[in-house]
């Protein structure tokens, strides 16, 4: 071995990547490639909430009803948190149907038949009362007030003298809430106005 081979220093190695390193790339990638898959599957899921024949047999498991009437026209419903359908009614009414499941559904009640209640693109109620009347032969109870203005699909476009209502099905698992909102600066929405725009839901025995 000559001097200069004995003073010659080896050449450093090369370092690899540390294993921490490695595992937050690794975990890195991991969470992009589960989010792109949540993302396509919820894609997936939401892409067809405005279509009838996708939603309305969930609404009618918990609520059933017969064909709608030409005025009434599904628009499109919310399926998280809570299932929310809404309804278009060329007579000058919105109508919303509040549906949750087994322990949700107290809830729904504390939130919905709440006169602060404001959720979802909904604005605030204002000059709330106790309501109760009779559908369909059954005694129902909820709310009488003034929608605000709010913003966000299906919220933002309805304002107005509304009334909302418990119709959960008897028996049934499920709690189920109805919000009529009528349209514009119009009166209150009256019993008889309920009775119309609820015949097709079967909301009690005497349909």
């Amino acid at each position: 071995m000559t001097d200069a081979n004995w003073n010659e220093e080896p050449a450093p190695k090369r370092r690899r990547l540390p294993p921490w390193l490695w595992f937050c790339g690794g975990g890195c990638l991991i969470v992009l490639i589960l989010g792109a898959i949540v993302i396509k599957a919820g894609f997936d899921h939401v892409k067809d909430w405005n279509e009838p024949e996708a939603q309305l047999p969930a609404l009618r498991a918990v609520l059933p009803f017969d064909e709608l009437p030409p005025e009434t026209r599904f628009e499109f419903a919310i399926r998280f948190p809570m299932d929310w359908y809404i309804f278009q009614d060329t007579r000058g009414f919105v109508l919303f149907f509040f549906v949750a499941q087994g322990g949700d559904g107290e809830e729904l009640r504390r939130t919905v038949l709440n006169p602060g209640f404001k959720g979802m693109g909904m604005g605030r109620r204002q000059n709330a009362e106790a309501a109760e009347l009779t559908v369909q032969g059954r005694e129902v109870r909820g709310l009488r007030f003034e929608q605000q203005r709010g913003s966000g699909n299906g919220g933002g476009e309805a304002e107005g003298p509304s009334i909302v209502l418990e119709v959960s099905p008897e028996g049934g698992s499920a709690v189920v809430l109805v919000q009529i909102t009528r349209g514009g600066s119009g009166g209150a929405v009256t019993d008889d106005e309920v009775q119309a725009l609820l015949a097709p839901f079967h909301v009690g025995p005497d349909r």
